[in-house]
């Protein structure tokens, strides 16, 4: 996980491995082991991502998604972000 780290409250981290990927890898989910809220995601098949959960973060003047995942499943209601490129499906952007 590149570029990626806690910065609190490591101890706490649960990790659940989902196994029903299109890819067949598994994808590490983290959560809390205190309040079950979903931390973040990722995939030994794409190092430099992480999914982190919006409601994690506490500063959103000092960041902005860079990338969009998974636009085929977008619902409606969730509007494309602007200058922002979408990877339509996970295999998509690997094979890039």
């Amino acid at each position: 996980m590149l570029g990626f780290r806690i910065t609190a409250g490591e101890e706490h981290q649960k990790v659940y491995l989902d196994t029903n990927t299109e890819s067949g890898t598994s994808l590490k989910r983290v959560s809390c082991d205190q309040c079950a809220s979903k931390l973040f995601a990722y995939t030994p098949l794409w190092d430099e991502i992480v999914s982190v959960a919006a409601g994690t973060l506490d500063d959103f003047d000092t960041w902005t998604p860079d990338t969009e995942q998974w636009c085929i499943d977008r619902v409606p209601f969730i509007k494309r972000l602007p200058a922002v490129p979408e990877e339509r499906s996970f295999d998509e952007a690997v094979k890039k």
